[in-house]
């Protein structure tokens, strides 16, 4: 997707994407901080290689692992296009797409409703096109 496309999007769109996008972010903060707990119960002096508690859990655990890598993946990415925004537009996307803020006019104290709507739209743009270009 280049720039001409994400400027021609109309705002909603851009709006689903991030959502879409932030949503997999909180996902994988989640999955970052929950720690694996599903250790198979093994009685040393009866190990067998084909016991299926043993190996469904070895799977879990690998497939934990792979989550694992994949979210710290995203999050990086995400992060560092975060790190790479105005304080400003830092702030409406963490208040609008991360927190998902329940106040209505957070921004009121921070921004008059031009120059916050300016702001949003400007880092949505910056978002999507670091993240999808």
């Amino acid at each position: 997707m280049n720039y001409l496309k994400l400027r021609a999007m109309e705002y909603r769109e851009k709006k689903a994407l991030m959502n879409s996008i932030f949503k997999e972010y909180r996902k994988a903060k989640q999955v970052i901080a929950r720690e694996f707990k599903s250790y198979p119960d093994v009685m040393y002096n009866k190990i067998k290689e084909s016991n299926a508690s043993y190996n469904k859990a070895e799977s879990s655990l690998l497939k934990y692992l792979d989550q694992k890598q994949s979210a710290q993946e995203l999050i990086c990415k995400i992060d560092m296009v975060l790190s790479e925004l105005s304080i400003d537009a830092r702030r409406v996307i963490e208040h609008d797409f991360i927190l998902q803020d329940k106040q209505a006019y957070w921004w009121e104290e921070y921004y008059s409703r031009s120059t916050y709507y300016r702001i949003k739209k400007d880092a949505c743009l910056k978002v999507l096109f670091k993240l999808l270009c």
